[in-house]
């Protein structure tokens, strides 16, 4: 008993030892994570840095468990902190950019196209989307990095009925959703099962800034619409089950240019799906 006293007061005597003023620091910590949201290069292993540190070296999207990293640091817990993503087998830098950390951080990581270098994905998915109001009914969203489209643009939905000719736009629209360049769109809800199989659907593009138009739908073939400007291929994919009732209850799609059918034109392809169980 004695011996604990005699501790205890050793201890407040230490105490009052120190300098007026004086303070005892405590090291501060941060916490990153980062994964992969998608990558067409599944197979490619990178590491990863922050602020010159090791967070993972060995991510890879195609490689089960190791799409994701989560790593606690110490260093300041607040402020911008510099992220390297490299290949691991070149060495080669892939990704160098700032990021803001506020004591927990996460980030997902996206390329489209093979050739795209991955980036920080921002306005990612909201999981907790509500699903279709309707079991005819799916939801779209969109994506595009295409440098040959302005910062935003309105994407107008139309549907089509595919057995009459000549090929005419339903009017009025089904609906438009405003995309920003590097960010997914909301969702929009389709009834995808208007004409029940026979229903196609088109899109128009506009610049959002100043309302002109991008891409007209055009029909370059009078018996096949999916030929035409502004055919959307994914959405209209949704409808070919034998009861004319979407497959999907939610997809994302990706706005790209290039050569589909006879043109050069924007065109959409699907990216991910969500089944109907």
């Amino acid at each position: 008993m004695k011996k604990s006293i005699f501790t205890l007061l050793a201890f407040i005597m230490l105490l009052s030892c120190q300098k007026e003023g004086e303070q005892i620091t405590h090291p501060e910590y941060f916490e990153v994570q980062l994964k992969w949201f998608y990558t067409p290069n599944g197979a490619t292993v990178y590491t990863a840095e922050i602020d010159g540190q090791v967070l993972v070296d060995s991510l890879s999207y195609g490689l089960p468990g190791y799409n994701f990293s989560r790593k606690m640091f110490t260093g300041s817990s607040n402020g911008m902190k510099r992220l390297v993503l490299k290949e691991e087998e070149t060495d080669k830098v892939a990704l160098d950019t700032a990021v803001m950390v506020s004591g927990k951080a996460a980030f997902e990581l996206l390329a489209i196209a093979p050739d795209d270098r991955p980036r920080i994905m921002a306005g990612g998915g909201d999981e907790n989307e509500p699903e279709p109001s309707d079991r005819n009914k799916a939801k779209f969203r969109y994506y595009y990095s295409e440098s040959r489209l302005p910062d935003s643009v309105i994407m107008k939905f139309y549907s089509l009925n595919r057995t009459v000719r000549p090929f005419k736009k339903d009017e009025p629209s089904l609906g438009e959703i405003v995309i920003k360049r590097g960010r997914f769109s909301p969702y929009i809800e389709l009834q995808t099962n208007i004409h029940d199989r026979n229903t196609s659907f088109l899109f128009e593009l506009y610049n959002a800034a100043t309302k002109e138009v991008i891409q007209p739908i055009l029909f370059r073939n009078p018996v096949q619409p999916l030929f035409a400007d502004g055919y959307s291929t994914p959405v209209s994919s949704t409808g070919s089950s034998v009861d004319g009732l979407p497959r999907y209850k939610f997809m994302t799609c990706i706005l790209q240019w290039g050569r589909s059918g006879t043109a050069e034109k924007f065109y959409d392809i699907e990216l991910f799906k969500t089944l109907y169980e």
